[in-house]
């Protein structure tokens, strides 16, 4: 078979087995972020405007637009029923394509075909693909964002197009922040590192204009961060036994009393975020011990719980639990094999910045296996190089940084 009919059967095989999940599987009944993000994404289509706060009832940037706003343009083209699953399938078909071409460009053709073929089935990015979650959405605009950069990292419109899709990724989940300092070490020169920043920010400032004036004050991308510390940094979460250092909604003390009559988003986040850091300041070890347990849930090794809550929201049963779970295992094995190799060793070290940044802007404050498939696809790459290294191949990389200029 052909380079290029093998492509093609294999981004056939990761569209089926992705619209498969989401048209042979009944529609689950939606909640928590999925139904909040549908919610969205209805107020956007029938009154042009975000809903109001569900914590204040007022004006509301807690959901960073980018996700609520693709839905909504589904909502309006194509309808509701089974067209946001179908959507999700082709973001999740498309980010399999841009995998192959980053693999392509960093380690050659046999480690891209291979890394394809590996996101096309891996059950974890399958099943992200077709739940009403931003992650669909996210993982495309990282891998999009890095195919720009290793594809020309010297040209200007491929800088400004990593740029844009970095202030887009950021504008889906806000940890996409991170991706700005990689870029900005991954391109050369001075004019296109100023230019990479500003197509950010010009992504970036239209949602911060409007929210800010929404709320009186200045919000960057979002009003999520106090809440999502509040969650965590707290005596409930610390002290329990069952699921240790994990998120809840934080309403209990001290937190269920910061909320006052009239106080709008912005206010309740401050309020939270302050608490949340003194709590932190307080216990200055449990910081670390939050992360030990949240990276013991996106690896799989914890209760699955919060696993089977993102089956639930993706319409799928325990047993796809079990399937992702087995999966990832061998994945990590193969991932750590493939770090090994030399191909991996003499890759530009900012491009392993990128998932490890992900993990510990995670990490620090929520793990579930939900959060950590922006990472899987960087796993893969690994587990790509060392299948093909075992196989007996060479990877060449066709990256245009000299290796004397790979940092």
């Amino acid at each position: 078979m052909r380079g290029r009919e093998l492509v093609g059967a294999i981004l056939a095989v990761a569209l089926l087995a992705r619209l498969g999940l989401a048209l042979l599987y009944e529609p689950p009944a939606l909640f928590g972020d999925a139904a909040d993000f549908a919610r969205h994404a209805a107020a956007l289509a029938d009154h042009g405007s975000y809903p109001e706060s569900l914590a204040t009832g007022g004006p509301t940037a807690f959901r960073p637009p980018a996700y609520p706003f693709a839905l909504a343009g589904v909502y309006e083209v194509a309808g509701r029923g089974d067209a946001p699953r179908v959507f999700g399938a082709l973001l999740g078909t498309l980010a399999v394509a841009l995998l192959g071409f980053v693999a392509l460009r960093l380690f050659g053709r046999r480690v891209a075909v291979v890394a394809m073929a590996l996101a096309a089935v891996f059950p974890p990015l399958v099943m992200v693909s077709v739940a009403l979650l931003a992650e669909a959405l996210f993982i495309v605009l990282v891998l999009g964002a890095l195919a720009c950069v290793v594809h020309a990292p010297d040209r200007m419109r491929w800088v400004l197009a990593a740029g844009a899709l970095a202030g887009a990724a950021a504008l889906t989940r806000t940890n996409g922040l991170v991706l700005l300092p990689v870029l900005l070490l991954a391109v050369r020169g001075a004019r296109p590192r100023v230019a990479l920043l500003a197509a950010a920010l010009v992504v970036l400032a239209p949602w911060s204009i409007r929210s800010s004036a929404a709320l009186d004050t200045f919000v960057p991308t979002t009003t999520q961060l106090g809440g999502a510390f509040a969650g965590v940094y707290n005596d409930v979460a610390r002290e329990d036994d069952r699921h240790p250092a994990a998120w809840r909604i934080p309403r209990f003390e001290p937190y269920s009393s910061l909320r006052r009559p009239g106080m709008d988003e912005a206010e309740l986040e401050r309020a939270f975020r302050r608490e949340a850091f003194d709590y932190a300041r307080d216990h200055p070890t449990y910081p670390l011990v939050v992360v030990f347990w949240a990276s013991v849930r996106m690896l799989n090794l914890a209760d699955a719980d919060r696993e089977r809550t993102s089956a639930r929201e993706a319409g799928v049963g325990a047993g796809f639990v079990r399937a992702n779970r087995y999966a990832f295992w061998l994945l990590a094995l193969l991932a750590l094999a493939g770090a090994a190799t030399a191909a991996a060793r003499a890759a530009p070290r900012w491009v392993w910045a990128v998932p490890v940044l992900l993990w510990a802007s995670t990490a620090i404050i929520i793990g579930a296996t939900r959060y950590r498939t922006p990472v899987d696809p960087f796993l893969i790459l690994l587990a790509a190089l060392a299948i093909v290294h075992l196989s007996g191949g060479a990877q060449r990389s066709s990256f245009r940084y000299s290796a004397a200029k790979r940092s």
